[in-house]
């Protein structure tokens, strides 16, 4: 029994130390989350256009919307704290959006870094979660799982009083908090 836990904890430890050597060896060139967003944009490039994002979605149409994607950090690399996996993240923007998942023929999830000072309806659960968001009132540099639900055909939501054509819906998206594994918001411009 003795010789058992011995080897347990030994194996813990060098899965341990292997974890801390890759950590470490990581490029230390990242973004840093609490960084100010300014510092992430490249001089040739509009400020609120972030460099070096890999996305599918559209930047433009984000920027429109006062959203702003940046670089995120890997999330091996966010140092103390826990984060949930991105199964985690795909369950729960499913369980806060049910229709669409469930209409929806192809699903997308990518990590970034998100900026929305446009969107502060939290709830207080949320809010309680997360101290940074709780704090800044708002998604300033937060890393975030976006959640594409793609393929399925909604009217748009327009006033009573729009006398244009109501637009379609192909793509509806979740933002999910990382670090709590909450949905935070949900967009669609496409």
């Amino acid at each position: 029994m003795k010789k058992t836990k011995v080897i347990s904890v030994l194996c813990c430890l060098v899965m341990l130390f292997s974890f801390s050597i890759f950590a470490y060896a990581q490029d230390e060139t990242q973004i840093n989350p609490s960084s100010n967003i300014k510092e992430n944009l490249s001089d040739n490039q509009d400020e609120g256009v972030a460099e070096n994002v890999e996305t599918k979605q559209d930047i433009d149409e984000l920027e429109n919307m006062g959203i702003v994607l940046s670089k995120p950090e890997p999330i091996f690399s966010i140092q103390n704290v826990e984060t949930v996996s991105e199964k985690v993240a795909l369950k729960n923007a499913g369980e806060e959006f049910p229709q669409w998942e469930e209409d929806s023929k192809e699903v997308i999830i990518e990590y970034q870094q998100i900026t929305n000072p446009n969107f502060r309806d939290f709830s207080e659960e949320v809010l309680a979660k997360n101290e940074a968001l709780r704090k800044e009132g708002y998604m300033n540099n937060l890393p975030v799982y976006i959640v594409t639900y793609r393929g399925m055909s909604y009217e748009g939501n327009v006033p009573d009083s729009y006398k244009g054509e109501v637009p379609i819906h192909h793509e509806y998206n979740v933002v999910v908090d990382v670090l709590t594994g909450e949905p935070l918001m949900g967009f669609s411009y496409r």
